[in-house]
């Protein structure tokens, strides 16, 4: 009998939770459609690279392999005081959305090679494009500290979030947290999952969020990627205005070539060559 109600308890608790992410995107979906099509959304996002995570490695590295510290170490730290200073910025209207770092010029000047590897380490120097009414998401990508570009077109949405019934304040906004993951192909074509955890504000209804994580019932104030080291972004200053029109789309530059997620990964392939297994 305790079997069955544990069966019982466990359903109820699924089938509750699948019932809140339907009440919430019916009712985003309803909300949207009584905000004035010229309301335009303007989010700036701090960025937090877990320092802990990225500082043990850095002591294992140099106990473990002193010369690769020697070569990399000290370099890893410059980077990550960079990134303290970065910010990103989301724009996006009732049926579109651009993510993209705010670059700092005069950062990018006292040293580009460590700017731009600030930026990987972040994971911030793609422009994330999303327009809803096509289902189409473009990723604005480069390969060689941005001297060309290719735009990576691809359906959206690839993450599968669970809503939780967790809330917090983020600002001042109520939050609901929900938990994704995705895939990603490594250089040796081996895949990764990618675990998120967002927090999404139902008083925003549009399914947006902060360099590309999005795809819930309400814009993304909170985002947490825990692939290698942690990444955080948290929305600092949110506006909402009506009647301007949204020039997002002079975020996305000149492309070399519009390619596939799956010819980008060949692409990566190509430049990268695959480290030899021992």
């Amino acid at each position: 009998m305790d079997i069955i109600n544990d069966k019982r308890k466990k359903y109820c608790s699924v089938f509750s939770m699948h019932l809140i992410a339907a009440s919430l995107f019916i009712t985003s979906f309803l909300n949207a459609q009584t905000i004035a099509s010229d309301v335009v959304g303007n989010i700036v996002y701090t960025i937090q690279v877990d320092s802990s995570t990225l500082f043990e490695s850095l002591e294992k590295t140099k106990i473990e392999n002193p010369a690769q510290y020697e070569m990399l170490g000290e370099e890893m730290k410059a980077c990550f005081f960079i990134t303290r200073q970065f910010a990103t910025r989301l724009r996006f209207d009732a049926d579109e959305a651009v993510s993209f770092l705010i670059e700092d010029e005069v950062l990018a000047n006292e040293d580009k090679y460590l700017y731009e590897i600030a930026k990987i380490m972040a994971k911030c120097g793609d422009v994330h494009y999303l327009a809803l009414s096509t289902n189409q998401r473009i990723t604005e990508v480069s390969l060689d500290m941005g001297a060309t570009f290719y735009h990576v077109v691809e359906p959206w949405n690839p993450y599968n979030w669970e809503i939780t019934q967790e809330t917090k304040k983020v600002g001042e906004y109520e939050c609901i947290k929900a938990k994704g993951h995705t895939s990603i192909e490594l250089i040796n074509t081996e895949l990764a999952t990618v675990d998120i955890e967002a927090w999404f504000a139902p008083a925003l209804p549009f399914p947006f969020g902060p360099m590309g994580y999005d795809g819930l019932p309400g814009i993304v104030l909170e985002a947490t990627v825990y692939r290698n080291i942690p990444i955080t972004y948290i929305a600092q200053k949110v506006e909402i205005k009506k009647g301007e029109k949204n020039t997002k789309l002079s975020s996305l530059r000149p492309a070399l070539e519009e390619i596939s997620r799956k010819e980008f990964e060949i692409l990566i392939n190509r430049k990268i060559p695959t480290p030899p297994k021992d």
